[in-house]
């Protein structure tokens, strides 16, 4: 199968930008959504030295984008190639191509990775690292594709209402559920809602405090009191208010917040994506009772599912049993001399 691969630096041209967007208004994917992948591009893209590029990958019937960053390392004289999708190391939960033209078969797939590996050496001589991390459609493992994570994700389409979605979850925590809403009510009252646009700063600010002191000891420099995150962050909300596809909720008891969610809608889907809540209220289960009130807005509203995003925690797996598995390629083609320069390198460390 004959595949033909162009790419595009700089400004990309307006037929290219129209069919990108006509292509994720039809997807299920809010990752491939262009504005939150300049965001990255110009956040934590270019804080770690990547700069953008544009592969257009077409075959017979079928025509793919696929939105790449890459950065130039240098190491002992000799300049090499990172490349990797937007969303980079642990930001977007998909990294996949775009179907922008027909839809491929696993075999279409398989025969695109291929030639993808083989292109992207070409392109990015002498390739040090290619670092796709979340793929839904992948290729054969003999093609290096190794399970990577899961996405787990809760369909709602088929309950009438919350106390029907209820039914279908184990005793213990449907009876924890009921439980922890009920002492929130007793409590002062427990409100449920979405910030207006005119409120996103400051509910951003009180985003990175909780975000913060919920995950600081934990998670290094992923928490939310990085200003470069803080900037991403922002980016994304600021661009996702723009395309109407920002979901930004909070609960209150007694008028106090005790926690957030900032997310994403896009095609009837609710994306999963920063919760946080109150340390103080800790032991009164602010993020269990943040997401039954999600869940049973949603179900309300029709929305098809709520994707939970990449990774296994546990507390999603209390919601639904259903999950797609997610892949990596990692592949580098640093051939016999750089491989000797990469063993000069490591002693020189070592010294």
């Amino acid at each position: 199968m004959k595949w033909s691969f162009e790419w595009f630096e700089g400004d990309l041209s307006q037929e290219l930008l129209d069919d990108w967007e006509c292509a994720v208004r039809t997807s299920g994917n809010v990752w491939a959504n262009r504005h939150l992948v300049q965001v990255w591009g110009e956040t934590i893209g270019q804080e770690n030295g990547f700069e953008p590029i544009m592969l257009k990958a077409s075959c017979v019937d079928n025509t793919l984008l696929y939105p790449l960053f890459f950065k130039k390392n240098k190491r002992l004289k000799i300049q090499r190639y990172v490349v990797m999708p937007a969303g980079g190391w642990y930001q977007f939960t998909f990294q996949d191509p775009i179907e922008i033209k027909g839809s491929l078969s696993p075999e279409t797939w398989n025969d695109f990775w291929c030639h993808f590996k083989r292109e992207t050496e070409k392109k990015f001589a002498p390739l040090e690292c290619l670092d796709l991390r979340r793929i839904r459609f992948s290729g054969e493992k003999a093609l290096g594709f190794e399970k990577f994570a899961v996405a787990p994700r809760m369909k709602l389409d088929g309950f009438n209402d919350f106390d029907d979605c209820l039914a279908t979850l184990r005793s213990s925590h449907r009876k924890n559920v009921r439980r922890q809403i009920r002492q929130a009510d007793a409590q002062g009252g427990l409100e449920f809602g979405n910030f207006e646009q005119c409120d996103v700063s400051e509910a951003l600010a009180l985003l990175f405090e909780f975000h913060q002191k919920q995950w600081d000891n934990r998670a290094g420099q992923l928490t939310l009191g990085n200003s470069v995150l803080q900037g991403f962050i922002k980016g994304l909300a600021k661009a996702a208010a723009s395309e109407g596809i920002i979901d930004f909720t909070y609960t209150k008891v007694g008028g106090e917040y005790r926690s957030l969610h900032f997310g994403f809608r896009h095609n009837n889907i609710l994306f999963w994506y920063k919760p946080c809540y109150n340390l103080d209220f800790k032991r009164y289960s602010p993020g269990l009772v943040h997401l039954a009130k999600l869940v049973e807005r949603e179900i309300a509203l029709g929305t098809e599912y709520i994707d939970f995003g990449y990774g296994d925690e546990s507390y999603k797996f209390l919601w639904t049993s259903e999950s797609i598995d997610l892949f990596r390629l990692q592949h580098s083609a640093k051939g016999v001399f750089l491989g000797v320069l990469d063993s000069i390198a490591a002693n020189r460390r070592k010294v």
